[in-house]
């Protein structure tokens, strides 16, 4: 050990400095860090294990001083005057050997024992010097850091020519709003034609900016890495009017991003214009078999394409006076506290219009209905395009794609957990193939799951291990229940099915950040366009419903509950404030349905045939009175569909089977929006 650590000590070039107890602070903790690394142990643990070899001396720790006296120059003087005395004796050998040898022989023994403790002597002086520096403190003054150019993340104070000190058009002082903006002062005129048309260009061309940002962060796979908080902006740093920009622009991106959203549940698919053939494959048959010789092959695959489609949706609003959308936005500037990032006007606006936007969007993709508008006029943004809800509805009723249990109807709060056991436990026995259901979770209305939640302490609280509540199905391998936002609090639908059995689908990333003002006479008018739509892949098409139950679930991909409430025998009115899709009775006398009490524009409310005796029927009359026909089914599965037209209190029929026929009424508009 020691003559290592000595090598060591040559090494680093501290022998003559810890010989002279000169070892700084820093030398002794990067001495120590070298003895860790190299011989296995700390500094000081090594000084005790060579103390406690001196101790105890052999043959080796003799070979080890006598290999350490070439390296001490206390010893090197000893050296010279032996080899004096030894060319001495051995001169007295020459001349009388016989006479001097035993004198000579008593002097060289003299002179290796003087050796011997000058050696030891040398070293334990040099073992007290290293555990002195061993067992001194490293200083905690800090190691000295190099310190570049700081940053703030979203810029700073304003500067005498930029709004927070960013460069670039729309953060420009010389533009009255954002002078107003730094000094937190209210606009007293009203904006003249040449600040119209500078907001306008300025704000134009940030749009355009934010959109092609979001394009690039989603073409070069960053959304996740900008989630995440790990976006580098090193290469942007040389220009700080960039960086800021960008920043910021991301920042919004995120913001909006951060906001509930079944994106975060279902893929998005971009790159849909109108129309675009989606194939579903299906294996069918045998594939294994026992062995035999030749050509002898089993099993096949099916390929059934279907069509995706997306719809024109646009985002217009209209600012009658900026004086008074500036003041609402100076107002937000005063309220301490109220934002961690401090936007510009155009920012402001930009932001504010993508919440409204996003919200809609989202409330759209689960639920909306889309229907062709009245010219001219608005109508409710839930007629934009078609959610996933009533796309899973079209493949079942049209396409008999989706599996549906039809005794399954609108659970309570009271029924809830035995309700989706049951319902698992039904998939469950009809998948074959445990891996393929263990693939599959359960999909409930976010609105419910407290129920669930409740219900779920309620059975197993003494058995949660103190682990609380679980979105799980317990005894089945189902991989976990996922909670849908923005259901609503009236739909019951339940669905086991794959991740990826739905889509939603756009047509450009980032199209909706594209907004700009146009002019509208005095007003002021943001717009924005895109694409949306959703996409099911519910299962194989059956001719009829008949093959599509006789399957048992076969090649179905989307299990979904009945989710209607049962009406009364004899009712003739249903409660929106309950659900929005109904189902009737067999009916001990004649009953007609003459209202949906507490209907909602934007909703889609349908009325399902449960029994044809004394079948319910609706007569085209009264707020049913722009049916295209009184509906009267004839057959179990039956219904119309219907939504609610606020102003002239009307009911408008979207489409309706009868006998087993649909006719969907290509006629219909939506009606006018009423806030």
């Amino acid at each position: 050990m020691k003559k290592r650590f000595i090598a060591l000590l040559a090494r680093l070039g501290f022998t003559d400095k810890a010989k002279n107890n000169q070892l700084t602070a820093e030398e002794t903790s990067q001495l120590n860090a070298e003895c860790v690394k190299e011989l296995g142990m700390e500094l000081k643990k090594v000084m005790e294990k060579i103390t406690s070899e001196q101790n105890n001396p052999d043959s080796e720790m003799l070979s080890q001083i006598s290999s350490l006296l070439a390296e001490n120059t206390d010893t090197e003087e000893d050296d010279e005057d032996d080899d004096e005395t030894n060319a001495e004796g051995e001169e007295t050998e020459d001349e009388d050997d016989d006479d001097e040898e035993p004198e000579a022989k008593k002097k060289g023994q003299k002179n290796l024992l003087k050796k011997v403790n000058s050696i030891v002597g040398a070293n334990k002086k040099m073992q007290q010097q290293i555990k002195t520096l061993a067992e001194r403190q490293e200083p905690a003054t800090p190691k000295r850091v190099l310190e570049g150019k700081k940053i703030v993340a979203f810029g700073g104070a304003h500067t005498a020519s930029h709004l927070f000190g960013v460069t670039g058009a729309a953060f420009e002082l010389a533009k009255p709003w954002n002078a107003r903006a730094a000094k937190h002062t209210a606009p007293t005129e009203r904006y003249s034609e040449d600040e119209r048309e500078m907001l306008f260009r300025d704000f134009n061309a940030y749009g355009k900016e934010l959109s092609s940002r979001y394009a690039h962060l989603h073409t070069n796979g960053l959304l996740g890495v900008l989630a995440a908080g790990n976006m580098d902006y090193s290469e942007l740093e040389s220009d700080l009017g960039a960086y800021y920009r960008v920043r910021r622009q991301d920042a919004i991106i995120d913001r909006i991003r951060q906001l509930p959203s079944i994106a975060s549940i279902f893929p998005v698919v971009y790159n849909i214009q109108d129309e675009q053939a989606m194939v579903d494959v299906f294996a069918s048959g045998s594939f294994t078999q026992a062995y035999q010789a030749g050509r002898v092959f089993s099993g096949g695959f099916a390929f059934e394409p279907q069509k995706a489609k997306v719809k024109d949706v646009m985002f217009k609003y209209l600012f009658s006076d900026l004086k008074d959308l500036e003041t609402q936005y100076i107002g937000y500037l005063n309220q301490e506290g109220s934002d961690p990032i401090k936007w510009a006007f155009i920012e402001w606006i930009m932001m504010k219009c993508a919440i409204i936007q996003h919200n809609e969007k989202e409330l759209r993709r689960v639920k909306g209905y889309r229907v062709e508008s009245t010219t001219g006029k608005a109508a409710h943004f839930m007629y934009a395009s078609t959610g996933f809800l009533h796309t899973v509805e079209d493949q079942y009723e049209k396409e008999n794609r989706v599996y549906v249990f039809p005794t399954k109807r609108a659970y309570t709060k009271a029924t809830i957990l035995d309700y989706v056991r049951a319902f698992v436990e039904d998939v469950f026995m009809m998948k074959d193939n445990v891996t393929e259901i263990s693939e599959m979770p359960l999909f409930m209305n976010a609105k419910h799951v407290p129920w669930f939640k409740e219900a779920y302490r309620e059975k197993y609280g003494e058995q949660s291990d103190f682990q609380g509540e679980k979105m799980e199905v317990k005894d089945y391998p189902m991989p976990k229940i996922v909670a849908i936002p923005n259901m609503g609090a009236t739909r019951f639908d339940m669905f086991i099915m794959p991740e990826n059995a739905v889509e939603i689908h756009e047509n450009k990333p980032g199209e909706f950040y594209a907004y700009y003002f146009q002019r509208d006479l005095e007003n002021l008018m943001v717009c924005t366009y895109g694409k949306e739509g959703t996409f099911t892949f519910g299962g194989r098409k059956h001719a009829t419903r008949a093959a599509l139950e006789a399957s048992n679930g076969a090649d179905t991909n989307i299990f979904r509950n009945n989710p209607t409430t049962l009406l009364a025998d004899g009712a003739t009115t249903c409660n929106a404030l309950v659900n929005e899709m109904f189902e009737t009775v067999n009916n001990t006398g004649a009953t007609a349905i003459t209202d949906i009490v507490g209907a909602k524009q934007g909703n889609v409310y349908k009325i399902l045939c449960g029994g044809t005796t004394n079948a319910t029927t609706i007569a085209k009359t009264n707020k049913f009175s722009e049916l295209t026909a009184a509906y009267i089914p004839t057959a179990v599965g039956d219904y119309l569909k219907v939504i609610y037209d606020p102003v002239d209190e009307k009911f408008l029929e979207l489409e309706r089977k009868v006998g087993g026929t649909i006719a969907v009424n290509a006629s219909v508009k939506a009606p006018e929006y009423v806030a």
